[in-house]
């Protein structure tokens, strides 16, 4: 098994090239932690197949301070690679399902959340540094609300999933192309 943990697909793919790594992963599995698109980890492991590698894409899903600590490790990819592997993986290892882009997508939209709650916290500053509150009342609002906050989440999560609104007019269509 061999892991890298690089910071896009690409050099990943360029360091396998620059010093000819694809003979010496034939048969082996490569677990790819690089952040980037769901595209781009199918490509990955395509690249992966064709020089005879099995491939599960990985995501280490945490900010940098909370690497080793607080975050969450998933990988995804076919379920007979993760087999071969999850032995010798911690149990702590969330395993999405045989879609090699899953990981990717839950590293993206919580990439995603994270940055516009930090936009938002900024914005919501800025808003009340205009009419002189403190930051410390708004601190105050906003770590008090969390509990409340990771309900909401939850909820809205499973009615968007489900399209569930109880409101037609508010039900979200999405397709995809």
């Amino acid at each position: 098994m061999l892991a890298v943990c690089i910071d896009d697909y690409a050099n990943t793919m360029s360091m396998f090239e620059e010093f000819r790594l694809e003979q010496h992963s034939r048969d082996h599995i490569l677990i790819q932690f690089s952040t980037g698109t769901p595209q781009e980890a199918r490509d990955s492991e395509a690249g992966a197949i064709s020089h005879g590698t099995n491939y599960l894409d990985g995501a280490l899903l945490a900010y940098p301070r909370g690497i080793g600590h607080d975050g969450l490790v998933a990988i995804s990819g076919a379920e007979e690679t993760h087999r071969a592997v999850r032995d010798v993986l911690s149990s702590d290892v969330c395993y999405l399902g045989p879609a090699v882009g899953a990981t990717a997508a839950l590293d993206l939209a919580s990439l995603t959340f994270t940055m516009s709650t930090h936009l938002g916290l900024i914005h919501a500053a800025l808003l009340c540094e205009s009419e002189q509150v403190p930051y410390e009342q708004l601190a105050t609002v906003v770590v008090d609300s969390q509990t409340s906050d990771a309900v909401e989440i939850t909820h809205l999560g499973q009615v968007s999933q489900n399209n569930e609104f109880k409101t037609p007019a508010r039900r979200l269509m999405y397709t995809t192309a």
